[in-house]
C-alpha cells in the first residue's frame, strides 16, 4: 500500500487540487473495498451452495446405493423362489411321467394281473 506524506506541496491552488486527488483515490479505494466484500459474500454464498449440493448429492447416491441393495436382496429371493417352484415342477413332472409309464404298461401287459406275473 502506499502512503500519502503529508508534506505535499500546498502553494497556491495546486494543494486543493491534490487534496481532490487523495480524496478521489480515497473514494475510488472504498468502492474497490466494498466491490470485494461483495466478492467475497458471493463466494462464500456459491461454496455454501456448492456445498449443500454435494451433501445433496452424496445422500442422493446413499440412497440410491441402499435402493439398489434392497433391489438386489428382493432379486436374490424371488430368484430362489423360482428356483423352489421350479424344483416342486420338475419332480411333479416326474411324477406324471412315472404315473403314465405305469398305465401305459398296465395296458400294454395284458389286463394288468398277467404283466405282475411275468417278475414273479
Amino acid at each position: 500500500q502506499k502512503t500519502y506524506s503529508s508534506t505535499l506541496a500546498t502553494d497556491g491552488g495546486g494543494g486543493s487540487a491534490m487534496s481532490a486527488e487523495v480524496e478521489k483515490l480515497r473514494e475510488e479505494l472504498e468502492e474497490a473495498k466494498a466491490k470485494l466484500d461483495e466478492e467475497k459474500f458471493s463466494h462464500s454464498q456459491t461454496r455454501q451452495a456448492s456445498q449443500q449440493h454435494a451433501a445433496s448429492l452424496q445422500n442422493g447416491e446413499q440412497e440410491m446405493q441402499q435402493r439398489l441393495e434392497d433391489l438386489e436382496e428382493k432379486l436374490s429371493d424371488e430368484k430362489f423362489v423360482h428356483q423352489s417352484n421350479l424344483k416342486a415342477i420338475t419332480v411333479h413332472v416326474e411324477n406324471l411321467e412315472n404315473e403314465i409309464t405305469q398305465v401305459t404298461a398296465l395296458k400294454t401287459g395284458g389286463g394288468g394281473g398277467g404283466g405282475e406275473n411275468e417278475f414273479v
